[in-house]
């Protein structure tokens, strides 16, 4: 990101609020998947904030999406950011939002899963 100072252009100072508020909004999403949709923020590098926050996942067909169950490789793989879950054990869904995620907005049908570790999602089921 830049900011325009005469005909130079210098660097301005970012996070990723700067590149959230995404909305993913009026699609088809199929296939075979652990996850739908990961809202997955990750820890401040180099102070540059990572989060994840004020996204939007509304009015999605998630009717062709075959969520897989887990399996070795996902449990292998629990770390809270390629997977989540406990005790090794990994949990799949619809849609995960991690920990480091907030203030997201999420509309997903009574049948779809979501994993909200989020903080002040809202999330809302419809019938």
């Amino acid at each position: 990101m830049y900011q325009n100072e005469g005909e130079k252009y210098i660097p301005s100072t970012f996070s990723s609020s700067d590149f959230d508020q995404t909305e993913i909004v009026n699609n088809i999403i199929s296939g075979k998947a652990y996850y739908g949709l990961q809202i997955n923020g990750s820890r401040n590098r180099n102070e540059i904030d990572l989060s994840s926050d004020n996204n939007v996942f509304t009015n999605n067909n998630l009717e062709k999406l075959l969520i897989k169950s887990p399996d070795e490789y996902s449990d292998n793989h629990v770390d809270g950011y390629t997977f989540t879950g406990s005790d090794n054990k990994a949990t799949t869904a619809h849609v995960w939002i991690n920990n480091r995620s907030k203030n997201n907005s999420i509309k997903l049908k009574k049948d779809e899963s979501v994993i909200d570790e989020g903080i002040e999602n809202k999330i809302v089921f419809l019938d």
